[in-house]
């Protein structure tokens, strides 16, 4: 719970509406509930996750004012 309390308290984490989250929902209410694997596989996953790379600060502006994409090469 200490990876998905602060997350839900900052309003990081959210839950489409009719999305398949009954589950979930009741593993975080309960205090121990029976069965918590989908709650520890969220929090794994969340732990795991790192932030996007702004790819457009990977482009590069030549002296002559063509934008040159750094990973595949040409002009953009």
């Amino acid at each position: 719970m200490s990876t998905l309390e602060p997350r839900y308290a900052n309003h990081q984490i959210w839950h489409y509406q009719g999305g398949y989250c009954q589950t979930l929902e009741e593993e975080l209410i309960f205090t121990n509930p029976a069965h918590d694997d989908i709650k520890d596989a969220l929090a794994s996953a969340i732990d795991f996750v790192i932030a996007p790379v702004n790819t457009y600060k990977l482009k590069k502006e030549n002296s002559n004012g063509f934008t040159y994409n750094s990973k595949f090469g040409g002009v953009v």
